[in-house]
């Protein structure tokens, strides 16, 4: 940048000339990238959105952002680094809730990091903590589900968000996010999210270890996957669970499409198109049902879901 451009863009902005301002921003960065300069464009074009993004200039500043994502996906040779990342995700703090520019680059940001998994899930996890902030919990969990690293966060989180629904779902709740996790192959994450949930959610306070209050039965059945998964208990211990713990997971039809994947990812179920008929629990249970791994009805029949947590462990001993 010459110091005679470098003036007139100071001036600019000293004198509230913002327009002229982000014109000049975008006329340097354009010189750069033609130059192969694409990490001082990025870097220019980064202060310019901070700078009218500051000033209220969502718009200008937004429409700068989204420059700096373009000039960074044009450097082959330099890859998206961290501070991409933060850089990101300063500029959508700095931007209105739900506005389009924020929306754009979000979307930008996310298409360019693609190629890039760490990165990226280094970026859904900015985001998640970005939405939180904000109180918007729904856009928060969708981030952070696509986190590599923010179990704890996550966790607490959802104590937040759960407490705005329903006192009768909070293990529902729970459960349904732990299942997500591990459809993603997220078993560290969805681990450290349960445990920080139940110890921290005011209805569970009480409940110092496992197992846990009868009324909340997917917290047991939870506990219980995630131990068979990192105990590599046999398929005909999680075919157990899903039978004893049928009737609280039929209260989202979800959970049976979860479970699906569950057992093709860490149980070795071949993957097959479900048969609709009978609905996913029917599915799961002919998809696992086999001749040496056939469990007697019986047992499973009158166990109560939420209160027979030590049947439940003694049976998953009997078949390791």
């Amino acid at each position: 940048m010459t110091l005679r451009l470098q003036a007139r863009l100071a001036d600019a902005l000293a004198s509230g000339e913002f327009y002229e301002a982000q014109q000049l921003y975008r006329t340097l960065s354009f010189r750069l990238t033609a130059r192969g300069q694409y990490d001082e464009a990025a870097s220019l074009l980064y202060n310019g959105a901070t700078a009218l993004l500051n000033e209220g200039l969502h718009e200008s500043g937004g429409d700068l952002a989204c420059q700096m994502v373009a000039a960074q996906a044009k450097s082959t040779a330099e890859p998206p680094s961290v501070e991409f990342v933060s850089r990101v995700s300063a500029l959508c703090r700095l931007m209105k809730p739900g506005s389009p520019e924020r929306e754009m680059l979000t979307a930008k940001s996310i298409e360019l990091l693609k190629p890039h998994q760490e990165l990226k899930q280094q970026l859904h996890r900015e985001f998640g903590f970005n939405y939180w902030i904000e109180r918007n919990y729904s856009l928060s969990q969708y981030h952070f589900v696509r986190s590599s690293d923010a179990g704890y966060h996550f966790g607490r989180m959802l104590v937040e968000y759960s407490q705005l629904g329903y006192k009768s779902e909070v293990d529902l709740f729970l459960a349904l996010t732990v299942l997500q996790l591990l459809c993603l192959k997220k078993l560290s994450p969805a681990s450290v999210c349960f445990y920080t949930y139940t110890r921290h959610h005011p209805s569970l306070l009480r409940t110092q270890a496992p197992p846990y209050p009868s009324n909340y039965p997917l917290l047991n059945f939870t506990w219980l996957l995630l131990m068979s998964i990192r105990s590599n208990w046999p398929l005909s211990c999680f075919q157990y669970l899903c039978q004893v713990y049928r009737a609280p997971l039929d209260r989202d039809p979800i959970c049976g499409e979860y479970l699906i994947k569950i057992s093709q990812l860490f149980f070795g179920v071949p993957a097959e198109k479900p048969d609709q008929s009978g609905g996913f629990f029917g599915s799961i249970m002919r998809m696992l049902a086999t001749d040496d791994a056939a469990l007697d009805a019986e047992d499973a029949e009158g166990s109560d879901p939420g209160a027979n947590h030590n049947a439940v462990s003694l049976k998953a001993d009997d078949m390791d």
